[in-house]
């Protein structure tokens, strides 16, 4: 017989005792990480409600306020809490976290707070206390002439950006304004005053005198990457000042036609809501620096398609050159804007695709401007262009998703004469054309 497969009795005995002390001893160590998991998170006495700061349950209610946006403010307002949540999940206070032995165990050894105890330590909160009040609402006045003689306002958001006092803001907030004022983030009130617009890139500027309240240092949109964490704050419906949103970045160098031959280029998208009044207002990295101005939020598109989470910011790149053309030249930007009279989309892989396009080479487009539709009586239609033609440069100036052609227009004025790179069915032209001035402005 095999000795090796002989078990005795009591040898079998100390096997068991051995097997069931050593699952009393690790019972025992998970009880105790269990513990000290909830131990560091005190209970209040009597208040069944989550601690300051922590991550909120996600509810049904989210789904009730996406229909509400379209029938009042109550819907916004569920809205904003929700993304309330989720910067309380960004500042490194998820219910998971707290719930994880291990992720308990690194946060105590590291003497962190678990549940994000101490709230005024969050990268978001301390931004926000830090460049809020340097975002303020904007009150325009109409002008009685721009609604049919009627009295009426608009209200929307704005960012301080410089010692000076001067103030970022969109176009068609203060657009027909015959007298603007800002509302600062502590009630108090201020006149404005209109240095310069802007339209075909939607951006206008401000400036207010006296002691500012604080200022929102402009960033490099170029290093934004997607999934970066973004803030958005403005005065959500013209009533809820510093309103505070929070997002990521969805996708970049996104395109919306605005019509009468304008489109936005080069536009940030992100899930941080986007609410009527938070047109104008800065959206922030997590350093604090302006990376976008909030210009439109997509609630649906087409026939009952419901978007949800679509917002949009004009680039700090594009705002840095837009208000340095408008500071420089005397707020002559609004006057001396170029036009084209195009309607156009940036050419991507995935474009030159679906549309066949391909250079002389006969290779695909990766970059250019594809012209959609050209405006009746414009400077492009009398220079020859027609709807599929890509811009591919402007006087030798390439245009690329990092150099797009609104941009490069922004060194120009109406009466220059430029000469366009054309790229028509894969063959490559040039055309000669005198820019224009934007009608009915």
């Amino acid at each position: 017989m095999n000795t090796a497969t002989q078990w005795s009795p009591a040898r079998s005995r100390l096997r068991v005792h051995a097997l069931i002390l050593s699952l009393l001893v690790i019972a025992g160590l998970l009880m105790g990480a269990c513990d000290l998991g909830g131990d560091s998170q005190p209970p209040a006495s009597g208040n069944t409600n989550p601690p300051s700061g922590a991550t909120q349950p996600q509810f049904p209610a989210a789904t009730n306020t996406t229909g509400n946006q379209q029938t009042g403010g109550t819907g916004n307002t569920g809205g904003n809490g929700s993304t309330g949540s989720t910067g309380g999940a960004t500042g490194g206070t998820s219910a998971g976290g707290s719930s994880s032995n291990p992720a308990a165990f690194n946060r105590i050894a590291a003497m962190m707070p678990v549940g994000g105890a101490d709230a005024s330590q969050q990268p978001v909160v301390q931004m926000v206390q830090r460049v809020g009040p340097g975002v303020v609402t904007v009150v325009n006045s109409l002008n009685p002439s721009f609604t049919g003689g009627q009295q009426a306002e608009a209200r929307g958001s704005g960012a301080i950006i410089d010692q000076q006092g001067h103030i970022v803001t969109n176009n068609h907030v203060v657009e027909g304004q015959q007298q603007l004022v800002v509302i600062f983030a502590d009630g108090k009130k201020q006149q404005a005053q209109l240095i310069g617009a802007d339209p075909d890139h939607d951006l206008a500027v401000l400036q207010i005198s006296g002691p500012l309240p604080a200022v929102v240092p402009v960033g490099d949109s170029d290093k934004l990457l997607p999934g970066e964490v973004v803030i958005a704050i403005g005065s959500a419906l013209g009533e809820f000042r510093n309103t505070v949103t929070v997002g990521v970045v969805s996708g970049l160098h996104r395109s919306l036609p605005e019509g009468n031959g304008v489109t936005l280029q080069n536009l940030i998208q992100t899930d941080a809501a986007i609410n009527h009044g938070n047109s104008g207002g800065p959206l922030l990295n997590l350093d604090g620096q302006l990376i976008g101005v909030n210009t439109l939020g997509v609630t649906q598109a087409g026939e009952g398609d419901i978007a949800q989470g679509l917002g949009f910011a004009i680039p700090s790149s594009t705002v840095k050159a837009v208000t340095q053309a408008i500071l420089q030249g005397g707020g002559a930007v609004a006057s001396n804007r170029p036009y084209m009279g195009v309607t156009i989309v940036p050419v991507t892989p995935q474009i030159a695709s679906y549309y066949n396009l391909t250079g002389p080479d006969g290779n695909p487009l990766s970059e250019g401007a594809l012209v959609q539709e050209v405006q009746a009586g414009s400077p492009a239609q009398q220079s020859g262009i027609q709807p599929g033609d890509v811009i591919a440069a402007v006087d030798n100036n390439q245009v690329t998703q990092d150099n797009p052609l609104g941009e490069i227009l922004i060194n120009y004025k109406a009466g220059d004469q430029v000469t366009l790179t054309i790229i028509r069915e894969g063959r490559q032209g040039t055309a000669k054309m005198t820019l224009g001035q934007r009608p009915n402005q």
